[in-house]
């Protein structure tokens, strides 16, 4: 599902985030707007991609049970999933952070055309400060030291 776009039309560090509205599996309905005066850490994944699934586990692990502030929000994006997929691999996986739907990619689309696992984090004021697209323990290091000093 290409829209034809190029690389300069995606949002980029430094860009604000605006109108970005997702539901969680829960049926809550958040928008980046409400998040604002919070380091917001994004994550696109899929359900099947081998890379996306060791790194949530790390997040949950590592990264979540480890930052616990108020002023942080988490959400993992299932692009390509709908929520009933989504609900039970949460069930399955036993993970406690918050999933949210992307099942036509709109959101994704906003950031990438291709790549998953997509690592976002926002600023208080609404800038992407870190995109990283891809799993490794050093990208990992790299995400959750950003979050840290931005809190």
């Amino acid at each position: 599902m290409s829209l034809g776009l190029l690389a300069q039309d995606y949002l980029h560090v430094g860009d604000k985030v605006e109108n970005l509205k997702f539901e969680t599996i829960d049926g809550q309905s958040i928008s980046i707007e409400e998040l604002k005066g919070k380091v917001v850490y994004i994550n696109f994944f899929a359900t099947w991609c081998g890379p996306c699934l060791k790194e949530l586990a790390l997040m949950e692990d590592h990264l979540l049970d480890d930052i616990q502030d108020e002023d942080f929000y988490f959400i993992a994006l299932g692009r390509g999933h709908t929520a009933e997929q989504l609900i039970t691999f949460k069930e399955n996986k036993g993970f406690a952070f918050n999933i949210g739907v992307d099942t036509e990619k709109k959101h994704f689309l906003r950031f990438s055309e291709k790549g998953i696992p997509l690592n976002i984090v926002i600023d208080r004021d609404g800038k992407i400060i870190l995109k990283k697209t891809g799993f490794s323990e050093a990208s990992f290091k790299k995400i959750r030291k950003t979050i840290k000093r931005e809190l």
